[in-house]
């Protein structure tokens, strides 16, 4: 199971694919589970793939159920590519400086990174109607989402 982790307002924070992953991104993500700090919603796999490619975003209600709506994204040029990327990988970055010790998720993003830093963005073909994430999805890469990256 995969999760949304919202603050006390019930807006998304960032989501995890596991609870491996959620404890390299939030150590005390317990504060979650018991509603301190926000909350911890239990999503389907299916739907958190829907949400790290972009094809469909999330909405948390007052009730903390999930909805789910089509996203539509894509990039006009080579440099709204390059600009997406570029904050993709400050993000990355900064996560990566908050993180103490190896751990799992340190290792995603730092790979993630290396990734993107090796990606010839000459090479694909404008507009590109689809997100990064599900074009890197659909070559057989692991990615990680802007809403895991924290």
């Amino acid at each position: 199971m995969a999760y949304i982790v919202t603050n006390k307002e019930k807006s998304i924070s960032f989501i995890s694919k596991d609870l491996e992953q959620l404890s390299g991104q939030y150590p005390g993500y317990e504060t979650y589970e018991n509603g301190i700090a926000g909350h911890l919603i239990t999503i389907s796999n299916a739907d958190f793939n829907l949400l790290i490619s972009h094809q469909k975003e999330a909405t948390v209600n007052s009730d903390l159920s999930v909805t789910f709506a089509d996203k539509v994204i894509g990039y006009s040029s080579k440099e709204q590519l390059d600009s997406y990327i570029s904050d993709i990988k400050e993000r990355i970055n900064h996560s990566i400086q908050q993180r103490g010790s190896d751990n799992t998720y340190k290792n995603e993003l730092e790979t993630y990174k290396t990734l993107l830093e090796n990606l010839n963005t000459s090479s694909i073909t404008y507009p590109l109607n689809t997100s990064l994430e599900k074009y890197l999805i659909d070559q057989g890469n692991t990615i990680l989402s802007p809403l895991q990256i924290c």
